[in-house]
């Protein structure tokens, strides 16, 4: 029995190892729209890591949505 109780207490902290860890990356998500509220899309949007300066460049969508997916942990500035 006590062998069975081993056994399960290994199963359970190997089933909560640090591959169920948080990640590190985040997304930006915004709209780019003008003065009357109408979205604006196939303009260039520009996000950079404020510690790294690493830049990042998108596009917004049909609907004037950007999406900078993938990012280092961090603050970002956008233009």
């Amino acid at each position: 029995m006590r062998t069975l109780v081993t056994a399960v207490c290994l199963f359970v902290l190997a089933w909560a190892s640090p591959s169920r860890a948080q990640s590190t990356y985040g997304t930006l998500l915004g709209t780019v729209t003008d003065d009357t509220g109408a979205a604006l899309p196939g303009v260039t949007v520009g996000v950079a890591n404020v510690n790294t300066g690493v830049p990042r460049t998108i596009v917004s969508d049909g609907t004037g949505t950007y999406q900078a997916a993938n990012l280092d942990a961090g603050r970002y500035a956008s233009r």
